[in-house]
Formats: structure tokens, sequence, C-alpha cells
């Protein structure tokens, strides 16, 4: 099925994007904590 492709698809890339926000949010608040 198709469909369950796409789910194994969408799941890697919202982990991606979860990883990225992570590191982001990481970084952000240390620039804001050294400021």
């Amino acid at each position: 099925c198709s469909c369950l492709k796409t789910n194994k698809k969408e799941d890697i890339y919202l982990s991606i994007l979860g990883t990225v926000i992570k590191r982001y949010a990481v970084i952000l608040q240390w620039h804001v904590s050294y400021l």
C-alpha cells in the first residue's frame, strides 16, 4: 500500500524537522542567555 510509504516519509520528515527545531531552539536559548 502506498499510504504506508507516505506515512513513513512523513514520519521521517517530521522527525528531521523536530531535530532541526530543537537545535534552533537551543541556539536561540544560548544567544538569549548570552545577551
